[in-house]
């Protein structure tokens, strides 16, 4: 966890050391605490602020500690009545894994399916948006390299594409 605190020493000296112990607590005795040292060292400790850590696993030991919350919105109303009118789109651009997400558990939620995106370009912020569109039977037409808003923005500057309406369902705090 972000705030823990190892402490070696014999027992009597680690009473001296600190005046309070939290939950939980985890107390290893023997020659085995002699290994600690080479555990801290080999293994790099990563804080990682966003979301998801997945990404970042393979740094080491992972501290997540995210600073943001995602939340469904307080109301589906507005979503809704988009979906109601999915056709009238060029575009669908899913920002993240969550609007994924969210968006196709609404789509069948009003009793419609991918088909519903027939003729619809579909484009992602990135591989982790385009592995949560493949659950969903959805191959992105378009996938931004850089993982970023400046990576669509480059993408469909690249593309030169003028075409209208775009849409965006970004996930906001409900």
């Amino acid at each position: 966890l972000p705030e823990e605190r190892i402490i070696t020493g014999k027992l009597n000296e680690i009473l001296h050391k600190t005046d309070t112990f939290h939950s939980p607590l985890l107390i290893i005795v023997g020659d085995t605490v002699k290994l600690n040292h080479l555990i801290k060292k080999s293994v790099p400790r990563v804080l990682v602020t966003w979301t998801s850590v997945e990404k970042y696993r393979h740094l080491g030991d992972i501290v997540h500690t995210p600073l943001i919350e995602l939340n469904p919105p307080g109301s589906f109303e507005e979503l809704d009545q988009v979906i109601q009118k999915i056709n009238e789109f060029t575009y669908l651009i899913f920002t993240s894994r969550y609007a994924v997400y969210y968006f196709f558990n609404r789509l069948c939620f009003l009793h419609k399916d991918s088909r519903s995106l027939a003729g619809i370009k579909i484009a992602s912020i990135g591989k982790i948006t385009s592995v949560k569109l493949a659950e969903y039977g959805i191959i992105p037409d378009l996938e931004a390299k850089d993982e970023s808003s400046r990576g669509l923005i480059d993408m469909f500057r690249e593309k030169k594409s003028r075409a209208k309406p775009f849409w965006f369902p970004v996930q906001t705090k409900g």
